[in-house]
């Protein structure tokens, strides 16, 4: 199966964008006011986030269940059978109607057993380059729980180092917390995220090891967004340098991607090429103004969701 071109992925009129259109546009003015829900009480000062006490439950993004059943509603229903090995998925909820088209197109023949979250480390906080979280995570539809055997295997292993405090706001894993709970209501997760700095050679360590202990049945998605503070134009062009590099799975081609965090695009690539997940579908590649039907606005970030199976 060839994926889907990228003019037809990245059209702004869907039938459920209107649907969803004003949780997302109430999303945006959260968003760029400032106006942020803390998953904890809020920390003072970044070069705290370290220093918190550890966390039981973090929490989804939002927990309101009805912004998130507006994501689902009016999505074309495009199972895919074959097995999704990884894929790729905004964080930016403003795109929540993209990310759940991702999750809801798994829902019928891939359900996992466990979910492999990575993402960015958005702070760089922390005093380790990838980083952990032993807590559940309480969404609208339940709590999502760790995979508490392979998180402590790769602590053992000194792989990844656990630290609550930072996942207390990072939302490259909050805001796909509640889409994977309600798509895959028996998974079990491992969030992972990395600081910019990090190293091929800990990516190679951490990649090897979840190669070895994780079930048949898992699923690694990269939550990032790629294109920032560019214009629509701009961010068209730059994705369509990124869609190639994506579907080579080709790490000497990294540098072309323009995304928030490249060595979450490492570790995904690792994992693929080791399961021989070759064949890529793109499902969707939008940007805000595309979402918000505004060519006017000035700087956006952008959106591209695939499969790899």
């Amino acid at each position: 199966m060839t994926a889907k071109s990228s003019h037809h992925s990245s059209l702004v009129v869907h039938s459920y964008y209107d649907q969803a259109r004003v949780v997302l546009l109430l999303a945006l003015t959260l968003l760029l006011t400032g106006c942020v829900r803390s998953n904890n009480p809020q920390v003072k000062g970044e070069e705290n986030i370290a220093d918190q006490p550890s966390a039981v439950f973090h929490r989804s993004y939002y927990l309101d269940q009805e912004f998130f059943d507006q994501s689902y509603q009016g999505i074309p229903a495009e199972a895919i059978k074959e097995k999704v090995y990884g894929g790729i998925v905004p964080h930016h909820l403003l795109a929540s109607h993209l990310m759940a088209e991702f999750y809801q197109g798994l829902e019928e023949f891939n359900q996992p057993e466990v979910v492999v979250l990575i993402g960015p480390n958005h702070r760089e906080v922390g005093d380790f380059d990838i980083l952990s979280s032993r807590a559940f995570w309480k969404t609208p539809y339940g709590d999502l729980a760790p995979a508490s055997e392979i998180i402590n295997q790769l602590a053992v292993k000194g792989v990844v180092r656990i630290d609550e405090r930072v996942f207390v706001e990072e939302h490259s894993i909050s805001a796909e917390v509640a889409f994977i709970k309600k798509s895959f209501p028996e998974s079990k997760l491992v969030p992972l995220v990395f600081r910019t700095k990090t190293t091929e050679k800990e990516l190679g360590s951490l990649m090897e090891l979840l190669l070895q202990i994780l079930p048949e049945r898992s699923l690694i998605i990269a939550s990032v967004d790629f294109a920032h503070e560019v214009t629509s134009e701009e961010a068209n062009e730059l994705d369509q340098r990124s869609i190639e590099a994506l579907q080579s799975i080709d790490p000497r081609r990294i540098t072309e991607i323009t995304v928030d965090s490249k060595p979450t695009i490492s570790a995904l690539f690792y994992y693929l090429k080791a399961k021989e997940a070759t064949d890529s579908v793109l499902l969707q590649n939008s940007n805000a103004a595309k979402v918000l039907n505004d060519p006017s606005i000035p700087e956006v970030t952008s959106y591209i969701t695939m499969y790899f199976r």
